[in-house]
């Protein structure tokens, strides 16, 4: 057999099964690392055989694997090799599994489970037991589920599996989450809990792996956020979409740092903490006798048992088996019910047992900007399959959500003819039409309580498609006006990624570059997530972006760099600007976040994972990584294009990662040490970028203003002259970090 295959990855997350409308889908099987065999036997060759008929993907080719494996099997049985007996039966219960052949699965299952239990194999006896469990959850079976997953549970604490211990939890919460919600949020928390202290664990998995495995976990994350708003609970809501984000953007980069006393998790409350605490109590005294029950098989294979150890055994195996131990057993203890009791009385925002220093944190954040003349709310979009959730947050009051009943694909769409109406810059009668339905959608419900907090500044952090929209070409049907006539608008990566503060007051000091003229052909190194590729790919200059830096250079202090001027060379000299403005081309590639780059003008080019590294080989010149800025309050990319620079279509929106890769940008950025970075979501192919960047410039050079306040005034003036008033003219840019 082959090492390092992952049977039980054999469908990768169409392995998910879901097992009704409204309860959680349920997560891959735990899989099992094949050993190496230095001499194969038939057996293993027809193993391999039905491996690789598998791999094919095709009902024959699953037709072929379980003929394969089944006369695997039998010279197995014959061998009497229990390892490979167990592993064969794992392999085709899983498959029979997900061609929904449930019963036969069953079966496979059980004689799988009974060959583990033979060889003593505490960790393949969790994994059927797992497997299993999934089984009946797929055939509505709860309880039988349960009573899988709750046998399983110990025994992956046992042997340290801390990642399907997290992922049991979550089946936990999704099997309990219709009857008794407040249990599941226990069970939610704890696996989104344990999936935060594995974050730097999957760094070491190949980028396919990683794509999957993030993209399960984060329906953990969504469910839990879903539950905590059904339930009134917006703080913790917010803090499991804070974490959502940097879960996404660890799946670029890995190894996200969060701000100092932000990474705790999602926290629980007094009685939830209580629950847990006596349910691990539970839990070790049942891994003890699992472990004593081990230890007698073992003696039982060797040197046999007394008839003491015997009686003990059967003890054993009795308490084992006792409905006793069951979760719903414990779940019904009086001092458990009363817990329970104390959750559902408990669940106002103003309950004394919320973690008091999470609120605290925002509410500081917010009443600081205040102080300094800034009234800002942060805003939380969080979309669901079946409606969208506005999670808002002020200094002034309760957090607040509001429902939209609008699905994920209605609003994909709106998205998509959004983006249209942001690109038909040349309709003699603008429909605008989709931009004033998304404000409908997105500002509307939550506008009376921005206007009573006196808002001036939303504070964004967009959730998947959305971050394609510039929230500032959202347009108010009843007023006749945009989003930004009214407000600023700051998106931001996570909370916890970023420290928030009024910018102190520094004098500008511009360095700009463009690539305005010419033809450059770069060889571009894609990563597949297991061989880094090369792709050519043709670039040429952009026409207005040399007399953009000269225009800059016009209204505030520039130093200017033009084609073959503008070079790596540069970048040892960034640290000597406050402002650093790259008027070329930026490169945003959804399916490789990492790959997106930059084009310098003397055709040179940097990507985002090349900035990661600790030196930068420029053709045959390596030099130092001086992309750690220090006094930058202010990074702007100023032709970048996005996935809203094509046209977008429900199937685009599937494939790619829903506007990660503009996230991510802002994040790299600022984990180098800008502020704030300012990026285009689509190419403005006329002079009107040049226009609103000395607009924006001129603002900015008047001192005691943010840069989120001067891109405002920018894109009010240009909305208000008839030459640009369409928005494809002036709202492309978005501001992320902290530009306030």
């Amino acid at each position: 057999m082959v090492a390092s295959r992952w049977v039980l990855g054999l469908l990768g997350s169409a392995a998910i099964l879901s097992t009704s409308s409204t309860t959680a889908q349920e997560l891959p099987p735990i899989p099992i690392l094949l050993a190496q065999s230095e001499q194969k036997t038939d057996a293993d060759i027809l193993f391999d055989e039905g491996w690789t008929a598998f791999e094919k993907g095709t009902a024959e080719g699953y037709q072929q694997a379980i003929e394969k494996w089944e006369e695997a099997l039998i010279l197995y049985e014959q061998q009497q090799n229990d390892e490979k007996i167990a592993l064969t039966n794992l392999a085709l219960g899983f498959l029979h599994s997900n061609l929904g052949y449930k019963e036969q699965s069953l079966n496979y299952y059980q004689q799988s489970l009974t060959a583990y239990r033979k060889i003593n194999d505490r960790r393949g006896e969790a994994t059927i037991l797992t497997n299993i469990g999934r089984v009946y959850s797929a055939l509505g079976e709860k309880e039988e589920a349960l009573a899988y997953y709750e046998e399983a549970l110990p025994l992956l604490r046992a042997v340290g599996n801390r990642n399907f211990e997290a992922a049991l939890f979550n089946n936990f919460g999704g099997l309990l989450q219709e009857e008794q919600p407040e249990l599941a949020i226990i069970f939610y928390k704890q696996s989104v809990n344990i999936y935060e202290t594995l974050r730097k664990d999957i760094e070491q998995l190949d980028s396919d792996i990683q794509q999957t495995y993030l993209s399960t976990i984060e329906d953990t994350y969504r469910r839990l956020a879903d539950l905590l708003l059904q339930e009134n609970r917006v703080f913790e809501a917010q803090r499991v979409l804070d974490l959502l984000k940097v879960q996404e953007l660890d799946g670029i980069f890995g190894n996200v740092q969060v701000r100092s006393g932000s990474d705790l998790g999602i926290f629980h409350r007094s009685p939830e903490a209580d629950f847990l605490e006596r349910y691990n109590d539970q839990l070790r005294k049942e891994i003890a006798l699992g472990a004593e029950r081990t230890k007698l098989i073992a003696l039982s294979q060797t040197v046999g048992l007394t008839d003491t150890q015997t009686q003990r055994f059967r003890e054993l195996e009795r308490l084992q088996n006792s409905a006793s131990s069951s979760l719903q057993a414990f779940i019904n203890r009086d001092d458990i019910q009363q817990l329970i009791s104390e959750l559902r009385a408990n669940f106002a925002e103003n309950d004394p047992t919320i973690d008091l220093n999470q609120r605290a944190d925002l509410r500081e954040i917010l009443q600081s900007l205040e102080q300094q003349g800034q009234k800002a709310a942060f805003l939380y979009p969080f979309i669901l399959g079946d409606r969208l959730e506005l999670v808002l947050i002020t200094s002034s009051t309760n957090a607040i959500s509001r429902s939209v009943k609008i699905s994920r694909t209605e609003l994909n769409q709106l998205i998509i003819n959004a983006g249209t109406a942001l690109k038909d810059r040349n309709s003699v009668n603008s429909d605008y039409t989709a931009l004033e339905e998304l404000h409908e959608v997105l500002i509307t419900p939550i506008e009376a309580a921005l206007d009573e907090a006196g808002i001036q500044t939303i504070v964004y952090a967009p959730d998947g498609a959305l971050r394609y929209i510039p929230l500032a070409a959202l347009r108010n049907k009843a007023e006749q006006n945009w989003l930004i006539d009214k407000y600023q608008v700051n998106n931001i990566t996570a909370l916890s990624l970023k420290t928030f503060g009024r910018n102190a007051p520094q004098r500008l000091n511009i360095f700009a570059g463009a690539f305005a003229s010419g033809k450059h052909n770069i060889d571009v190194e894609v990563s597949d997530g297991k061989s880094q590729k090369v792709r050519r790919e043709p670039f040429t200059g952009l026409t207005y972006a040399g007399k953009e830096v000269e225009a800059i250079a016009q209204v505030a202090q520039t130093t200017t760099k033009i084609d073959g001027e503008f070079s790596s060379d540069i970048v040892q000299d960034f640290n000597l600007y406050t402002v650093i403005h790259l008027a070329t081309h930026a490169k945003f590639l959804p399916a490789t976040p990492r790959d997106s780059f930059m084009v310098f003008g003397n055709g040179e080019y940097l990507s985002l994972r090349q900035m990661e590294e600790e030196h930068l080989e420029f053709g045959n010149a390596p030099i130092e990584n001086k992309w750690q800025l220090t006094q930058q309050q202010l990074v702007v990319l100023s032709a970048c294009e996005t996935a809203l620079g094509s046209d977008l279509d429900q199937e685009k929106l599937k494939e790619t990662n829903s506007g990660i890769e503009i996230l991510g940008l802002g994040y790299q950025w600022q984990r180098q040490g800008a502020r704030a970075t300012m990026a285009s979501l689509w190419q403005v192919q006329d002079d009107s970028t040049q226009v609103l960047m000395t607009e924006f410039y001129r603002n900015l050079g008047k001192g005691n203003i943010s840069s989120a306040e001067a891109l405002r005034q920018a894109q009010t003036t240009l909305s208000q002259d008839p030459t640009y008033a369409h928005p494809y003219h002036w709202a492309s840019f978005v501001l992320i970090g902290n530009g306030l």
